[in-house]
């Protein structure tokens, strides 16, 4: 049975606690196959889907990059994969997610990303 665009929204939130890059990297690779074959995404789609935007960040801090892009279009991924797992009632977002707001609190999401930042810095 494929994934449902629900549970994959969740395991993207779950992995911006993840300290594996191998893992996230397979974990990855095996949401985007599902995205273009059985769902049917094109890749434009697939590239610019927030599920993607969430793993992909998760890639760039655990390589010390820091962050992508603006910790705006970081909320608004982070709100919409929160969303997007939120309607499957099997799997609903975990309790204390500093991001359950129905508005994105950029200032701390500022502060999360310079924090990543700055331990970046310390390795």
């Amino acid at each position: 049975m494929p994934r449902t665009l629900h549970s994959m929204a969740q395991e993207a939130l779950d992995v911006q606690s993840a300290c594996n890059l191998s893992g996230v990297i397979a974990a990855f690779a095996r949401i985007v196959a599902d995205m273009r074959g059985p769902l049917g995404m094109d890749t434009p789609t697939c590239n610019t889907h927030p599920i993607c935007r969430l793993f992909a960040e998760q890639i760039a801090h655990l390589t010390c990059h820091g962050h992508i892009d603006s910790a705006e279009s970081y909320a608004k991924a982070f709100d919409e994969c929160t969303r997007l797992a939120a309607m499957d009632r099997a799997v609903r977002p975990k309790p204390n997610t500093w991001m359950l707001d129905p508005e994105p609190d950029v200032n701390r999401i500022d502060r999360i990303l310079e924090d990543r930042a700055a331990g970046a810095e310390d390795r």
